[in-house]
């Protein structure tokens, strides 16, 4: 008799003994599980299985009914993995069987033994034997799979960055830093090459050229801001780098990414363009505490204003949802660095507000790259090597210890403040987001022995905040693109070429008035001196250049003394055509 038969035969002896197949698991002789010629020995183990009487045996799953009568259940399903998610404490099998011939596998949570119907669905689509007929023995045999096996349990992740697990900061990396568990995601970061070559090209391609060097920076700034972010008002870093399409854009992204992860735009890596709808968007951002992920193009994109997706991408956070049951489902988040690229600022698409510019570093018209050939060189060296420095860069980072990193940060941040020349009132704001790009490159030259010029980096940052605060005032931005409409429709006003109200000539036809042109007196030879609008052509005009509030920037007119206005209020009552009807009354300079 065959050691197959003897355990077969115990099995059934055993199973006689229990009426009721749910009572308390008996003892079973050691299993024999090998292969010879495509048969299995009976699937058994010595320690305790709750089903004794679901067996396997030559590829097939079977319950023994009587002392010499076996019924077939399905095909085996065999679980080659036990995983518990560090993210979701959620235990997940990886099952594996035959399908005509072909082996299939495919990932289960363990909660779907509880769910009949659900679990039909998973993975009967695969190619597995499971019905509603035998959906019990199925789930019965896995239980008694999941008994005996004695494989390590694999701690995955599915979620990247900074994280606390017991009080402790860890980083979840394609491999945990801080933490044993491996990435179990849609993101390709594997590590691949190596770190040497890629250090190689560094100090080859990049070192020496500042531009090069702050892409490099914007890269690694990602771990700062999911580090420290939260502590200092900064959870995230959205930078756009535009220019012409010949400036290296796309190369300087590239390499931004490439210390953790596949900088590969045709696979599911961290560069991705902006052609891609809102929910894919931003499903590469979700729960992503530490790593950089770039959108390319956005040119490509059919978005028409940019304001929403600017706030969304800054705030880092979606929108709250409901579930099928009607529960608020737990908002996503991220805190990390978001870098675009496009032939243009993006703002320039967006509503007319400084808040828009607080929210996005915008660094344009930079060749980022010194040539065509350094340009190749960076390209072909990070699609081969990726995915190290990062890694290494946080583990120097845990290190170090977030007090120490602030303290740094800190230190920065008034080196920033103090090196900006053109002061405005959101100094400190910028301040604090230069600070996080200037404390990365001198982390990653004190962790990864690196070279990057700092004071370089600084100067050309500051370079870049100086000329938007120039272009910052809202006012002053309004009073010109008002100035243009008014040129743009200048038949839609009356113009009285100096003479007093009352002595406009009425001959004048109008199609449609929006108000009225004041000139100085021809003796006073100075052109046009002011410019009434009825209130709600104005309001029109501010709407269409994209500015939000027109009372805004009325006020901020007022303060510069541009605006004509009635002790209590912004207008001032005019005759303009039939009675005297309230106007804004916009001074017009002299340099115009």
């Amino acid at each position: 008799m065959s050691r197959t038969t003897k355990a077969i035969d115990y099995a059934l002896s055993q199973h006689r003994k229990n009426k009721v197949e749910e009572e308390k698991a008996v003892m079973i002789p050691k299993a024999i599980s090998e292969e010879n010629n495509n048969t299995k020995v009976a699937n058994i183990s010595s320690k305790r299985i709750p089903y004794p009487d679901v067996v396997v045996n030559g590829g097939k799953i079977y319950q023994l009914v009587s002392s010499d009568k076996k019924k077939v259940i399905g095909n085996e399903i065999k679980i080659e993995d036990i995983s518990e998610s560090i993210d979701k404490n959620q235990v997940t099998y990886l099952l594996s069987f035959s399908y005509k011939g072909t082996k299939k596998s495919v990932e289960i949570p363990r909660e779907k033994l509880g769910d009949k119907r659900g679990l039909i669905k998973e993975i009967t689509q695969h190619g597995a034997d499971a019905y509603e007929h035998n959906i019990t023995g199925i789930i019965k045999h896995l239980v008694n799979q999941e008994e005996m096996y004695n494989k390590p349990i694999t701690k995955v992740h599915h979620q990247v960055g900074w994280d606390k697990t017991a009080d402790k900061l860890v980083f979840k990396h394609f491999k945990g830093v801080g933490i044993r568990s491996r990435y179990r995601g849609k993101l390709d970061i594997e590590p691949k090459g190596s770190h040497e070559a890629w250090e190689d090209m560094i100090m080859t391609e990049v070192i020496g050229h500042t531009p090069l060097e702050l892409a490099l920076t914007i890269g690694f700034s990602s771990a700062l801001v999911g580090m420290i972010g939260r502590k200092v008002d900064t959870r995230t870093l959205v930078v756009h780098i535009y220019g012409d399409s010949t400036e290296g854009k796309t190369t300087a992204a590239m390499l931004a990414v490439s210390p953790w992860g596949n900088p590969d735009s045709s696979v599911t890596g961290l560069v991705n363009d902006w052609n891609a709808t809102s929910n894919a968007f931003f499903a590469l951002l979700r729960n992503n505490s530490g790593l950089p992920v770039v959108f390319d193009e956005s040119s490509m994109s059919d978005i028409g204003n940019f304001s929403n997706m600017i706030y969304k991408l800054a705030s880092g956070r979606e929108k709250n949802r409901m579930n099928k049951e009607a529960e608020l489902e737990e908002q996503s988040k991220w805190e990390t660095t978001t870098i675009s690229t496009g032939e243009h600022a993006l703002t320039i698409k967006a509503n007319e507000n400084a808040g828009i510019e607080m929210r996005i570093q915008e660094i344009g018209n930079i060749t980022w790259t010194k040539d065509a050939t350094n340009s190749d060189n960076i390209k072909q060296s990070v699609l081969k090597h990726y995915g190290h420095a990062g890694k290494e860069f946080v583990a120097g980072l845990l290190e170090m210890g977030e007090e120490r990193v602030l303290a740094k940060y800190n230190e920065h941040k008034a080196l920033c403040k103090e090196a900006i020349k053109n002061k405005d009132k959101f100094v400190t704001r910028i301040s604090k987001k230069l600070a996080m790009l200037t404390t990365t490159a001198e982390l990653v030259n004190d962790i990864l022995g690196l070279d990057l010029n700092i004071e370089a980096i600084i100067e050309l940052l500051v370079k870049v905040e100086d000329e938007k605060v120039i272009n910052r005032d809202i006012g002053a931005k309004a009073y010109m693109k008002f100035l243009e409409q008014v040129e743009i429709h200048d038949s839609k006003f009356i113009t009285d070429y100096g003479k007093p109200f009352g002595e406009v000539e009425v001959m004048q036809r109008y199609n449609e008035v929006w108000g009225k042109k004041e000139y100085y007196s021809q003796e006073e030879g100075k052109g046009l001196k002011e410019i009434n609008i009825f209130p709600q052509k104005f309001k029109d005009i501010m709407q269409e250049c994209g500015f939000e509030d027109y009372k805004i920037i009325l006020k901020k007119w007022q303060d510069k003394g541009l605006l004509d206005h009635e002790a209590d209020r912004l207008s001032r009552r005019k005759n303009i055509t039939d009675g005297r009807k309230p106007v804004y009354v916009i001074k017009v300079r002299e340099e115009y």
